[in-house]
């Protein structure tokens, strides 16, 4: 029968390199959520795009405005984009998990916009396209 042995010190080793391999894993990606709102009324915004901007990871916003991205720790660039509102950066570095919330603002035009649900996707429609309805 043959029989291997380890040093202590080799077992050491391997134990504190697995325990740092774990560790890191883990402790790189926190939370950022939070609520996307209309800056003047505090309506939620329904469907509006936020994107972090190094890594490419986004999300779009449910029916209450909530978001929700799992981010690696350091500089983040938030990009809020909706049809109906101007786009909305927001950059800070992420030391822990982080609560958001974030008002856009109308977009001055939006008068000019009529929104309809197609298969549950926002489709803008413009002026032209109405009045191209309306004479039919």
């Amino acid at each position: 029968m043959k029989t291997i042995t380890f040093s202590l010190s080799s077992i050491f080793l391997l134990i504190l390199f697995m325990s740092i391999s774990i560790a890191s894993g883990y402790a790189q990606h926190l939370s950022v959520n939070g609520y996307i709102v209309d800056s003047k009324t505090g309506g939620k915004i329904e469907a509006a795009n936020v994107v972090e901007l190094n890594s490419g990871i986004g999300t779009i916003t449910d029916e209450n405005g909530y978001f929700k991205l799992l981010l690696e720790k350091g500089p983040v660039e938030l990009k809020v984009t909706d049809i109906k509102y101007k786009t909305a950066n927001n950059g800070f570095v992420l030391r822990s998990d982080t609560v958001l919330y974030i008002g856009l603002e109308q977009k001055k035009d939006i008068k000019e916009y009529q929104t309809a649900r197609t298969n549950d996707r926002q489709v803008a429609l413009n002026d032209e396209v109405s009045e191209k309805k309306k004479r039919k």
